[in-house]
């Protein structure tokens, strides 16, 4: 009888603690994301997308707000400078429809590194004008992102 309550004290108290922890632990991962620098996405009117190689994989996109979430894999540096471009050109479905493309540029370094990152970008500068959905597609990835705003 003196195991029991013994137990019935313990295991309470083991149980509260280990739920602190893991308050804790979801605390500083939504700090360290808050905390990640959001890029803007780059408007280049003169950018032409059949002229660039895509060496990129993307694995993972969410959108939340106009903050795209972007995981992708590449060959090259872990301080390599990765942006966003668009070139201003919608199709006009509905909804309309907007090309993004992933550019590298080179630290100067040869790197032949298989490299994974997650960056955010504020797709606020794509919207398009009279609508209030915008599909968002990169090449050679199947999943078509919805952007509502």
């Amino acid at each position: 009888m003196k195991y029991f309550s013994i137990l019935l004290i313990f295991i309470p108290a083991i149980m509260a603690n280990s739920c602190k922890c893991t308050k804790k632990t979801e605390k500083t991962k939504s700090a360290t994301i808050s905390q990640q620098i959001i890029k803007k996405v780059i408007i280049d009117k003169n950018f032409d997308f059949n002229n660039y190689k895509n060496d990129f994989a993307i694995k993972n996109t969410t959108i939340a707000d106009s903050t795209l979430s972007i995981t992708f894999a590449y060959t090259g540096c872990t301080d390599d400078e990765l942006d966003i471009v668009f070139n201003g050109n919608y199709v006009k479905t509905f909804p309309p429809k907007a090309s993004l493309n992933l550019i590298k540029k080179s630290s100067g370094k040869d790197c032949e590194k298989q490299v994974e990152k997650t960056l955010l970008f504020n797709i606020s500068p794509i919207r398009y004008p009279s609508a209030k959905t915008l599909v968002i597609l990169f090449p050679n990835y199947e999943q078509k992102l919805m952007y509502n705003y």
